[in-house]
């Protein structure tokens, strides 16, 4: 079982992180391109501007949670939920 955790935890520090990492990055910054090409007329073609979304859709969605802790559902105990009078 260690083997496995071990080599769970490499790939996720080496391969999803830093995938994520450029993905939210590239998320970011593509709609730049956008402008030159509104402005150019879409004479470069329409192909690229087409591609340019496509891949802006796959790096948010590989980009999404670049930077979010894990979130639980559970009620911390040292808190309690209001009631309601």
């Amino acid at each position: 079982m260690y083997v496995i955790e071990l080599v769970s935890t490499l790939v996720v520090q080496v391969v999803v992180f830093p995938l994520q990492f450029v993905s939210f990055w590239a998320s970011v910054s593509l709609p730049l391109l956008y402008v030159p090409l509104l402005f150019a007329g879409f004479k470069p073609g329409i192909r690229i501007f087409v591609t340019l979304l496509a891949i802006h859709a796959v790096s948010l969605l590989l980009g999404h949670r670049y930077g979010r802790e894990e979130v639980t559902s559970e009620v911390e105990p040292d808190r309690e939920r209001p009631t309601d009078v």
